[in-house]
Order: C-alpha cells, then structure tokens, then sequence
C-alpha cells in the first residue's frame, strides 16, 4: 500500500468516525429530548424514520453505483484491448 492510499485510508476513517460520533450524540439529545417532552417521540420517530429511509437510500444507491461504474470500465477497458 502506497503513501497515498494509506493517508487516504487514515482520513476516511476519521471521517467515518467523526460522522458516527455526531450520529450517536445527536440521538443520545434526541432521546433525552423524547424523555424530558413526551409528545415529541412521535416526531422524533418520524424524523428518525426519515433519516433511516435516507441513509439507506444513499448506501445502497452507492453500492449500487459503484459495482455499475465499475463494469462499465471494465467493459470499456476490454473494448480498447480489441
């Protein structure tokens, strides 16, 4: 693994840490928010939902994605060696 890769690979990881810190802080204030007023469950549910809906749209949309452009140069690299 190059330079290059492994700093790339540190700073994702950081990235993906800091993100799910914020993930986890910010459901712990929602909960306690949920705790304290008793009708915003509801919308915390909802909102949550939301949330879920989105994340896993964008997750499998990118693996998705990925394995096409990744096919697709493929293909375009076989068609260049013919």
């Amino acid at each position: 693994m190059s330079d290059d890769e492994k700093s790339k690979s540190e700073a994702d990881t950081r990235t993906l840490m800091a993100l799910l810190m914020v993930v986890v802080i910010a459901t712990l204030l929602m909960a306690l928010i949920a705790m304290i007023l008793p009708g915003v469950l509801g919308i915390v549910l909802v909102v949550g939902g939301i949330g879920w809906f989105a994340v896993m749209h964008y997750v499998l949309w990118g693996w998705w994605l990925s394995g096409y452009l990744r096919r697709q140069a493929e293909r375009d690299a076989q068609e260049e060696q013919e």
